[in-house]
């Protein structure tokens, strides 16, 4: 963190300080660090649950008996990725609705809730065999305020 903060300092001199480096240095380390205190995740994951579980949005449940800073265990889902060829082959799954309700969801997350999930590209959501979309890692959330 210190080294980031002073290369930042000195990038800020070099550009003229027209921005606030330390800021933004600041900003990187504490999502960093937040990143791999698993106990975060989890506050994430229950909260995001809480605010979007539905019967077409999975939110896998969070083991807090088995979790800490260090170890993260949630319920188990099963499904494939929106990528993934077998979501039409083997599921007979068509993507176009489920992408539709993914871009939904994440237009609600923003502009009606104000907490969102940060990161959702194929690797973080998934199909499960009832056609449901499961959202997964919740390692970057997002927050949007009022004045935001």
């Amino acid at each position: 963190a210190h080294v980031l903060r002073w290369l930042a300092a000195i990038i800020q001199k070099v550009m003229s300080g027209r921005s606030d480096l330390r800021a933004v240095a600041d900003q990187l380390v504490g999502r960093i660090l937040e990143e791999i205190d698993y106990r975060h995740e989890a506050a994430y994951a229950t909260r995001f649950g809480q605010l979007y579980r539905s019967e077409v949005v999975v939110v896998p449940r969070i083991l807090q008996s088995h979790s800490t800073s260090k170890v993260l265990t949630m319920e188990w889902l099963d499904g494939v990725s929106l990528a993934d060829p077998r979501l039409t082959e083997e599921l007979g799954i068509d993507p176009e609705p489920i992408i539709e309700l993914g871009v939904r969801c994440s237009l609600e997350q923003m502009l009606e809730r104000g907490f969102f999930h940060a990161d959702p590209h194929p690797g973080n959501l998934m199909v499960t065999p009832q056609g449901q979309l499961a959202y997964l890692d919740f390692g970057m959330m997002g927050s949007l305020d009022a004045p935001t």
